[in-house]
């Protein structure tokens, strides 16, 4: 949520011709490394999501051959 305004307030740093491709590269930036943070949170063994997960409890038969 606070990509955009960190990006907005970094730009003034920046000469006026630059401050687009840096709000740009600096956005895309920020909320690409949230989802990777929340990709590593969530995909983790020890997460309370795949501990709540249907899929984590092997509920049902997969990856089981059955003759």
């Amino acid at each position: 949520m606070l990509a955009i305004p960190i990006s907005i307030l970094t730009t003034f740093f920046f000469a006026p011709y630059e401050r687009q491709f840096i709000f740009s590269l600096l956005s895309h930036s920020l909320m690409f490394a949230t989802i990777i943070v929340l990709y590593l949170q969530l995909s983790g063994t020890k997460s309370a999501y795949k501990s709540v997960n249907l899929d984590a409890q092997d509920i049902l038969p997969t990856n089981r051959r059955t003759r």
